[in-house]
């Protein structure tokens, strides 16, 4: 079953980077190393399977995830990283909207200028 299910990770692989050249958004730099093993820069070479064992182990798998952003100093919270699902658990009651948060989630406030406006005629 697992050789079944490699293999069709592979297709889906080679077809998907075949879709994608000619476009824009694709990058021809490939390094001597990938071009010599017939690689494109669009994969990661190696990934590291891991079986969920039990709830806990789901739980710290998501939150790793979550925070991975934060870890890699993309962002300073996990709620800023907009491209998260962290969201949608929040959404969903799983996280509490401060988890992981260092700024309170107290999000830039912009000032009104408001007391200017006397001054500057508009």
């Amino acid at each position: 079953m697992i050789l079944i299910i490699r293999a069709r990770v592979s297709r889906f692989k080679v077809l998907f980077t075949r879709s994608l050249r000619g476009k824009r958004s694709f990058s021809v730099d490939v390094s001597a190393s990938r071009r010599k093993h017939r690689e494109s820069n669009v994969w990661q070479r190696r990934f590291w399977e891991h079986t969920i064992r039990n709830d806990h182990d789901l739980h710290r798998h998501i939150d790793y995830i979550h925070y991975n952003p934060v870890k890699h100093g993309l962002v300073s919270c996990p709620h800023l990283w907009e491209y998260s699902s962290f969201h949608k658990w929040v959404e969903l009651r799983k996280y509490r909207p401060d988890w992981g948060c260092c700024c309170g989630r107290n999000l830039p406030q912009i000032q009104a200028f408001s007391d200017l406006e006397d001054f500057a005629g508009e």
